[in-house]
């Protein structure tokens, strides 16, 4: 599995900015019921927030996401989410998934940090530190977890071509 680590990924203005958008009181979450289509009752909900999709911007919020797409070489975009997890007691490892099955670029960026972390299928992990980018194929397993040190772990996936 290739993949890259950015630790420092956007310049600290752009990413507080962010930070702030995410993190701040009155942003939308949206409640999902399941993490990588894991059944229902396994006690992984999540939150998340569609900025873009379907070939179309879901989200007002969009736009200020602008220094974070404007540092990728994006012929088409896929997706744009944000996901919010909950704390758990315990790191609770959600499933081995792939966004889409074909190939495709994405960026997985972290809005705090805390002791959550992605895993790929060669079990690598990669830690959750604000502003840390790590690019891949998302056509490749990989996996999410919650984090049980700070009340939630938030990133933003993109995937696009």
């Amino acid at each position: 599995m290739k993949y890259e680590v950015i630790d420092n990924y956007l310049n600290e203005a752009d990413f507080k900015k962010i930070e702030s958008l995410m993190m701040g009181y009155d942003f939308p979450w949206y409640y999902q019921t399941n993490v990588a289509a894991l059944k229902e009752g396994g006690n992984h909900y999540y939150l998340s927030h569609a900025f873009y999709g379907r070939h179309t911007a879901n989200s007002t919020y969009l736009k200020e996401l602008t220094p974070l797409l404007d540092k990728l070489d994006i012929k088409a975009l896929i997706r744009v989410k944000g996901n919010f997890y909950p704390s758990s007691e315990k790191i609770k490892e959600h499933p081995l998934h792939t966004d889409y099955t074909y190939p495709h670029k994405a960026i997985l960026y972290s809005i705090n940090t805390n002791n959550g972390y992605t895993q790929f299928k060669n079990g690598k992990k990669i830690n959750s530190v604000a502003n840390r980018a790590i690019k891949f194929d998302a056509s490749s397993e990989h996996q999410s977890s919650t984090c049980s040190d700070k009340h939630c772990r938030i990133n933003i996936v993109v995937n696009y071509f």
